[in-house]
């Protein structure tokens, strides 16, 4: 949990409580989660957009690029992907969010990386 921010952590409790008490559904935007310098990394290695990952069910290019494989896209996304497996990130985001039991999805089904453009 070293790249999240100790600020965050210790504030688990109120932000669950701003999570479940969110309108029009439970939600919650938390500002600086991550390190500084690790969230810079991050965006400083983020895909650029790829046409290739970007195709709908049709076929054809959307507007949405997506990376499912995301321990693969750089050593700071790699380092991401090792987080967010450990008992103490699931842990953490079932205190903000209420939900015992979660487990890492190593497929990423549904996630990864979204860039969406209009």
């Amino acid at each position: 949990m070293n790249w999240i921010n100790p600020i965050v952590q210790s504030g688990a409790n109120v932000l669950a409580a701003e999570f479940s008490a969110a309108k029009p559904y439970c939600h919650i935007c938390i500002d600086n989660f991550f390190d500084a310098d690790f969230a810079q990394r991050l965006l400083a290695e983020f895909p650029a957009f790829d046409k290739k990952r970007a195709l709908n069910e049709a076929g054809e290019v959307g507007g949405k690029s997506v990376h499912e494989k995301i321990a693969k896209l750089s050593s700071s996304f790699s380092q991401l992907d090792e987080l967010i497996q450990t008992t103490a990130f699931l842990r953490f985001v079932g205190v903000l969010t209420g939900i015992e039991g979660l487990r890492y999805d190593p497929y990423y089904f549904g996630g990864g990386t979204h860039e969406n453009r209009h």
